[in-house]
């Protein structure tokens, strides 16, 4: 039995990892608030214009985005011109891996 402990940890591991995937509508939901921070950062909380600036973006994200399913984690690649926005997706988290976006006022 002691054997067999090591390997049922690992497949239950997996297991989670694959039921916590996170799935497109998740990403989109992710980098939609990622921009409406940036955009309350930029023009102020109380200006309507943050809010539409993350939805604009959020419903563009189909056509501009590819996933990577990798079934216990997902690479999520999106690309407005030269600029990318390259995020890890495991445990129902997110984690920015490359982000050209942010600078898109700088050229």
């Amino acid at each position: 039995m002691k054997r067999q402990t090591p390997i049922l940890v690992i497949v239950v591991i997996i297991i989670i990892l694959a039921i916590t995937n996170p799935n497109m509508e998740d990403y989109k939901s992710y980098v939609r608030g990622q921009i409406t921070q940036a955009a309350q950062k930029e023009i102020g909380a109380d200006n309507p214009l943050s809010s539409l600036v993350g939805a604009v973006a959020g419903s563009m994200l189909d056509s501009i985005t590819t996933r990577q399913n990798f079934i216990v984690f997902s690479v999520y690649e999106s690309a407005l011109g030269h600029k990318h926005l390259k995020v890890l997706a495991f445990f129902g988290q997110f984690v920015t891996l490359r982000n050209d976006l942010r600078d898109a006022r700088g050229g």
